[in-house]
Parts: C-alpha cells; sequence; structure tokens
C-alpha cells in the first residue's frame, strides 16, 4: 500500500491539533467506531488534505479547514449499515443507493459545525467522478441556493476529492486488494473529473512511502 509521508514540517501539528480537537472528535468519533475501516481512511486523507493544502501555498486558516473536511468527509457512512460497507462484492442498485446518501447525511449533520465551508467541501467529495453524487456538475439544474457554487472553495473540494479517491484505489476494500500507484494514476486519469494537477502533485511531488 501507499501513504502519503508529511512534507512540510507544519503538516503533522495540524494533523494532530485536528485529531484532539473536540469538536471535530463528537461527529468523528461516531464513524470511528462504527466503522473503523472508514476511519482510517479518514486519517490519512486527513493527512492528505493538509499536505496539499500546503503546498498549493494556502495559510494555516484554509490548511485547517481543508484537514478538516478531510477527516470528516465519510461521517455519513454512519447511516450505511456494516453489511453494506463491508461486503466483498459489487453492491447491487438498492445497496449503491443507500451508500451515495453518505454524502448528504455528512452535509446535514454538520449544520452547526464551527466552519461552515466544511460541509460545503465534504458534500462535493464525490462529484469529480464519470458517475457523480449527491449532485452532477455538468448540470446547471443541480444547483440551487441550497447549495451555491463557492469559487473559494473550487479548489478546496478539488483535493479532498483527489486524496480521497488516491487514498481509496491504493489501500485494499473488502471488495478489491490495494491497486498499484501506475494502475491508480491510470484510473484516475481516465475517471477523474477534477483538475488533475493534485492527483500529479500526490503522486509524483509529495513523499509517497510502500507498506506491507
Amino acid at each position: 500500500m501507499l501513504v502519503i509521508l508529511p512534507y512540510h514540517h507544519e503538516s503533522v501539528e495540524v494533523y494532530r491539533h485536528i485529531l484532539n480537537d473536540e469538536e471535530v472528535r463528537f461527529y468523528f468519533d461516531p464513524l470511528l467506531e462504527h466503522h473503523p475501516e472508514s476511519g482510517q481512511h479518514s486519517a490519512r486523507v486527513l493527512m492528505g488534505c493538509i499536505d496539499l493544502g500546503y503546498s498549493l501555498g494556502y495559510g494555516d486558516d484554509d490548511v485547517l479547514m481543508m484537514g478538516q473536511s478531510g477527516l470528516l468527509h465519510d461521517i455519513g457512512k454512519v447511516g450505511v449499515a456494516v453489511e453494506i460497507l463491508d461486503k466483498d462484492s459489487a453492491l447491487d442498485e438498492y445497496e449503491m443507493q443507500d451508500v451515495r446518501r453518505h454524502s448528504r447525511i455528512a452535509f446535514n449533520s454538520l449544520k452547526d459545525f464551527s466552519d461552515s465551508r466544511v460541509r460545503k467541501v465534504v458534500v462535493a467529495c464525490h462529484e469529480f467522478t464519470d458517475n457523480p453524487y449527491p449532485r452532477d456538475p455538468r448540470k446547471t439544474s443541480d444547483f440551487d441556493d441550497r447549495r451555491s457554487d463557492d469559487p473559494d472553495l473550487t479548489i478546496p473540494k478539488h483535493v479532498l476529492a483527489t486524496v480521497d479517491m488516491f487514498d481509496s484505489l491504493t489501500h485494499p476494500r473488502s471488495y478489491k486488494p490495494p491497486l498499484s500507484l501506475r494502475t491508480s494514476k491510470r484510473i484516475i486519469a481516465e475517471e477523474f473529473t477534477a483538475n488533475s494537477v493534485f492527483a500529479d502533485m500526490l503522486s509524483d511531488g509529495l513523499r509517497l512511502a510502500m507498506v506491507a
């Protein structure tokens, strides 16, 4: 498996700060208890978002928000049965619909979170693929006043989506083994609709380590 090692020394401090934040843990701990694998994935995405944020020149406040979004992006999976999350074969149509609910669940759950930007980034995590959800950025009808597009959050959304997909591909899941860096890069190039420069930075510019 490939893991992202922190390139910026500030990343470790921010990582620890977020993991020790009481407000963040209020939202994150139920996911960790419900599905530890999703919690571990989220912790890796947290580090990737922080480090990529610093690499892109963002300041501490924005990097903090990006890291919080990374850790909390899957909290909606507390509403999905573990049997579905751990299924070792393809999901059927109804199971897939159930899983796809998690983005909106997270968005609604974070309505009182102190940084209102976090829920807007979190809910967009899966909107940059060939089969996006809960909204399709290619359809203007999917954009309404409840969640209008914020240009200042475009890059943070792309960063979260990139790190999430990269980690999902390069780590084992119940339905697949970890994929190689070469295969992961090919899949991202073919299926990912966010800015490809962020995937290139993850796979080429940041420090990666192979672990057993």
